[in-house]
């Protein structure tokens, strides 16, 4: 693995000129300075590329682009891990930006952690504040006396009820072992993160630590999507993102059972809405025999059972969004 630095900040953006500077701004005036920024361009329509490399003459810092036709932010995700430079990936998004110790501070965490202990963790996640410095979610429970708590994804959301907008980085080499499935095919516009997340932050944990270091930019004019909706134009994304909770989050389901009936319901219902769609999609079929298959949930654990036992409700819920949204 080449490592030429200790960060690499990656940055997938579309059509985002406009606020992209925020992301550049606060880079430059960040007090640790061995990183690079790396964008990836999801097909922008706009001026971005002149933007950037405008950018590349005067700024002190590395920057490299790639352009690529629109494929979602889970491809430019897979394009960030295999060409990163840096031994940490840290995704800033494109409207979004940092305090100027954010990367200082994330590096200075991961250095409390015993180097003999380090390749057992994934990474640092910590917390973000909006634009007038007010802090996002809820805390780390961290114990009295402690700076960091060790857990993963799922047992800080299910068991911690942890609840926000989070930032971090992972660890490249990690991250490069659980990359997204693509489905170039499909023209998928989304794939969830914690597709990733979920099993990455088991085999390899977080270290979590209450430090308030992105600044979350939030645009009132941002569509926001009903349930229905993304079912209706994104069922495969849901669809794997509820398979994957009902596979490695299940034995959660005594803490909060309500919450996993809704899940295997809403897989069933994405299900009805894959076969609506690409029943007759040869591409979606090769798929399932290649990219997805490590994403089928069985039948015979506790999640595929409940999936099974949802499945009438399941059908009433895409009866109804086909009934409200149209065929």
């Amino acid at each position: 693995m080449n490592q030429n630095y200790l960060f690499t900040v990656f940055t997938p953006t579309y059509d985002r000129a406009k606020t992209l500077h925020r992301a550049y701004d606060s880079l430059c005036r960040q007090t640790c300075r061995d990183f690079e920024w790396l964008i990836v361009d999801d097909g922008s329509t706009d001026n971005t590329r002149s933007l950037v490399e405008q950018w590349q003459v005067e700024a002190t810092f590395p920057i490299r682009y790639f352009y690529q036709e629109n494929q979602g932010k889970h491809v430019a995700y897979n394009v960030a891990a295999l060409k990163a430079q840096g031994e940490f990936l840290v995704c800033l998004d494109s409207d979004d930006s940092c305090v100027e110790t954010a990367l200082e501070r994330m590096h200075d965490c991961w250095e409390r952690i015993p180097v003999q202990d380090r390749s057992r963790y994934s990474g640092i996640d910590c917390h973000c504040i909006d634009v007038y410095g007010d802090k996002i979610g809820t805390e780390y429970p961290i114990a009295p006396g402690k700076d960091a708590l060790v857990a993963n994804y799922s047992k800080m959301r299910l068991e911690y009820q942890v609840k926000g907008e989070k930032w971090g980085f992972q660890r490249t080499d990690v991250m490069r072992e659980f990359l997204f499935p693509e489905l170039r095919q499909l023209q998928m516009s989304h794939i969830p993160e914690a597709i990733a997340w979920i099993p990455m932050t088991q085999k390899y944990p977080v270290l979590y630590v209450n430090e308030w270091l992105r600044i979350y930019h939030h645009d009132p004019q941002t569509q926001q999507l009903t349930k229905s909706n993304i079912m209706m134009t994104n069922p495969i994304g849901v669809w794997l993102a509820n398979q994957t909770s009902l596979l490695w989050e299940i034995k959660y389901f005594p803490r909060s059972p309500k919450h996993f009936i809704k899940l295997a319901a809403n897989y069933g219902r994405s299900q009805f809405h894959i076969r609506h769609r690409y029943a007759k999609n040869p591409a979606f079929k090769q798929a399932k025999n290649t990219e997805l298959t490590a994403y089928k949930l069985p039948i015979v654990t506790l999640g595929g059972l409940l999936s099974f036992v949802c499945l009438p409700l399941a059908y009433v819920l895409y009866r109804r969004d086909l009934a409200r949204y149209g065929a």
